[in-house]
């Protein structure tokens, strides 16, 4: 009987060291297998503790815990880039409006552009051909002549924001719609829907402008009364009395909104 049970313990003393010394190599696996091989650190979580205990090998998953690996930021960095190049090729994949130089689609179109394109990291090359691929008409003859170099870019977005863009000449073309609107006419929803809409790029460009000064009661504020019919003018008046308003262009745009 004693034979047989120091056969069996000398059994249990092998396979014990044999689970220490596959544990023990285990360790030595670089960090970034465990991504590719996940059952190999599932397999070694199940006899970590039992074979670790017996033979004072301090637990796999602690040790990966406290150290730092050679190459992890290099890794870091090259998965930064790879974003860096998907948010390039994606660029592609946005649809966005061509231009052929409209003066009043020339904002909506350069919010679209910016957003989608120039606020984007990439090469100022690719931008170039991006926006060659936005614009059509006169607009594409503007800046056909300026190559393709990386200067170019910045060329052609100047050259396009002199002729079309910049919050002065938006401004000035809201101020011709305005001198061009007629007067509302007495119970037209229609109508003052246009002008709601054509009160509030007004209004945005004046501060986009820094003009703010223009929504007080001026002449701004004396040309928009003068597209009011009498009766929309009464009740207009008579709201700004009863609710204590000041009079200014701000206070208009409250009321045509209610309307």
């Amino acid at each position: 009987m004693s034979r047989i049970l120091f056969a069996a313990k000398t059994q249990l003393d092998g396979s014990t060291h044999e689970q220490t010394i596959t544990c023990r190599q285990i360790s030595t696996i670089p960090v970034q297998s465990f991504a590719v091989f996940p059952p190999i650190v599932s397999s070694h979580h199940m006899y970590e503790t039992a074979a670790g205990a017996h033979a004072g090998v301090q637990p796999l998953s602690s040790r990966h815990q406290s150290q730092s690996y050679p190459g992890t930021d290099q890794l870091l960095n090259s998965a930064n880039d790879q974003l860096s190049i998907d948010s390039s090729a994606a660029l592609k994949r946005v649809s966005i409006p061509r231009y052929a130089g409209y003066k009043k689609h020339c904002a909506s179109w350069k919010a679209a552009f910016c957003s989608c394109v120039d606020q984007v990291k990439a090469a100022p090359q690719y931008k170039l051909l991006r926006l060659r691929e936005c614009l059509q008409g006169e607009a594409l003859r503007v800046i056909e002549n300026l190559g393709h170099s990386t200067t170019a870019y910045e060329a052609a977005r100047s050259r396009l924001e002199r002729k079309y863009g910049g919050e002065g000449r938006a401004l000035t073309l809201r101020l011709e719609e305005l001198e061009a609107f007629k007067q509302l006419r007495e119970g037209s929803k229609k109508d003052l829907e246009k002008f709601a809409e054509l009160l509030d790029a007004l209004v945005v460009n004046l501060i986009d402008a820094k003009q703010e000064g223009e929504l007080r009661n001026g002449s701004l504020y004396i040309t928009l009364h003068r597209k009011f019919n009498k009766n929309l003018l009464a009740k207009c008046k008579q709201w700004i009395c009863d609710n204590r308003k000041s009079e200014d262009v701000n206070v208009l745009r409250e009321f045509i909104r209610r309307e």
